[in-house]
């Protein structure tokens, strides 16, 4: 039976953007693993992040597929600050990438983390943590590239040797410090963006209608 793994992905907006992800459902069953995304083939009516964490945890690995969710046309960040700086057609992503990919770090996942040319790749989608980040066209022949082609492989030798027994983690019920613990110290700095949006998810998920949580 094929592995199944996760993939966090925002709801596509544009025919480009449907067409990339479809394109990386169809190369990870070709490669004889089976894709799990909310949304796409998982749908539920209850608690969105309760659902997330039970699908995760039957998973053995995870990819990650950031593309725009919010364009900045003109705007500042760290306003009134010494670090201040104009921000300029600035390409966000949706914060679930974000919570996701902290959700599979604790799981012990295999990440693959794949990112839009020009996406801010701030927290766990940043480069320097312990997987290797894509920034790609988003186009399908981005999936022909020797890099990708290359990192998959590498990604899928590390999620056939994972145990499907994946440990289940109450997120909801996690402590800063049971998630602080669980990471490595080079980590910390890196996901402190993340940890708030976790929080936050956490705690507004229940008001959530399910078809909007990406």
């Amino acid at each position: 039976m094929n592995k199944d793994v996760f993939i966090s992905v925002g709801r596509t907006a544009s025919e480009e953007q449907e067409m990339f992800v479809k394109a990386i459902e169809d190369y990870i069953r070709s490669q004889g693993l089976n894709p799990r995304a909310v949304g796409r083939n998982d749908f539920t009516a209850d608690n969105p992040l309760k659902f997330i964490q039970k699908l995760m945890g039957s998973c053995a690995g995870t990819v990650i597929v950031a593309f725009e969710r919010t364009q900045i046309i003109d705007g500042v960040e760290r306003r009134g600050s010494s670090e201040q700086k104009t921000l300029n057609n600035q390409i966000l992503t949706t914060v679930w990438n974000q919570i996701e990919a902290a959700m599979a770090y604790v799981l012990g996942h295999p990440m693959l983390v794949v990112v839009e040319n020009g996406a801010k790749t701030e927290g766990l989608l940043d480069a320097g943590f312990d997987w290797y980040v894509q920034r790609v066209a988003l186009t399908p022949a981005s999936l022909s590239t020797r890099e990708f082609i290359g990192v998959f492989s590498d990604w899928r030798r590390k999620v056939e040797s994972k145990s499907t027994a994946s440990r289940v983690v109450q997120v909801d019920k996690m402590t800063l410090g049971d998630i602080f613990g669980s990471m490595k110290p080079a980590h910390l700095w890196g996901v402190v963006a993340t940890l708030v949006a976790l929080v936050t998810g956490a705690f507004y998920v229940g008001m959530l209608v399910p078809h909007l949580i990406k």
